[in-house]
């Protein structure tokens, strides 16, 4: 259960900081310059994180290559989201980077860890077409886009799915959620300040420094990065990565009622339907969950009798 909850936690805090964000940004922060910072703050956060708790931060090969590719992917699926919502618009990119739970379901039966039953095949189709009439895939102008933002969707959800199954790696190869995270991050701001170093990005003058909005930079550091992502790997040391991302598409319902409440904003009658689905997709995933294992702890009790 607690691993249920710790994924639960991680949506609402991304839903929270996305909905914040869509009000307060600043004209002079663009969305990669925000990834950056986040994934600088992020980086510092964890690495004295891990430096009071005394840490050891010694890595075998293995884990070494772990945190690299984890760091990768946090920075590719960063790129490529934002890269879809340039090319194409943001319904598009939100549902292409959540059909991560069918890449996580397709990797987990190709290499035999997760059999595909029929009640998942119908929990993954909820919950995707829900997903789509949540944000706004009922409007034919919605699908008016190119082939390479909708390629860029798709990897964003690739990137997803790796850093997903990455952590839940990690954790069998005795890795805690803050010294992956703490590597991670730090490969991926260097990453970034490569970036900027070459004139790829552009960085706002010294002079404009003052103005930006340090407060919603530092919130959505902290609270939509540092808080959500640790949260997400917590879940992921009980919680299986095709359940994880599963319950991740909980994120844009949650962000919808937000704005609901907060803001007032209305909703079509499919995005209503679309609601209402995600949150029959949680309802039978946890019953699904429960149902996995007790099955599993049937299996273990009739194993145990055997070889008694």
């Amino acid at each position: 259960m607690s691993g249920f909850f710790w994924i639960l936690l991680a949506s609402c805090l991304w839903a929270t900081a996305a909905t914040v964000a869509k009000v307060s940004f600043h004209e002079s922060v663009s969305p990669l310059l925000l990834t950056a910072v986040r994934s600088l703050l992020a980086a510092v956060v964890f690495g004295m994180w891990n430096v009071i708790r005394a840490v050891s931060l010694r890595l075998t090969p293995t884990q070494l290559r772990l945190v690299i590719a984890q760091g990768v992917a946090i920075s590719v699926m960063s790129v490529a989201y934002y890269e879809a919502i340039r090319t194409t618009n943001v319904a598009i990119a939100v549902m292409l980077e959540y059909t991560a739970p069918l890449w996580v379901a397709l990797y987990q039966w190709i290499r035999g860890r997760e059999r595909l039953r029929l009640a998942l095949v119908g929990l993954l189709s909820l919950a995707m077409a829900s997903g789509v009439l949540l944000v706004g895939g009922s409007r034919r102008a919605v699908w008016q886009v190119n082939l390479y933002g909708a390629a860029m969707g798709i990897v964003s959800a690739w990137a997803f799915a790796a850093y997903v199954l990455l952590g839940a790696a990690g954790h069998r190869l005795q890795l805690s959620s803050r010294v992956m995270l703490g590597y991670a991050f730090a490969i991926s701001a260097f990453g970034w300040a490569v970036l900027f170093s070459s004139g790829v990005i552009t960085v706002p003058p010294v002079h404009a420094w003052p103005a930006l909005p340090w407060g919603l930079l530092v919130f959505i550091g902290l609270g939509g990065t540092v808080l959500p992502f640790w949260c997400q790997l917590q879940g992921l040391r009980t919680f299986p990565p095709m359940h994880a991302t599963l319950l991740g598409m909980v994120e844009p319902l949650i962000a919808a009622l937000l704005a609901y409440g907060m803001f007032g904003e209305s909703f079509a009658w499919p995005q209503l339907i679309g609601m209402v689905g995600v949150g029959t997709s949680v309802v039978l995933l946890q019953r699904d969950r429960l149902r996995a294992c007790a099955g599993d702890a049937e299996a273990a009790t009739d194993a145990v009798q055997v070889l008694q």
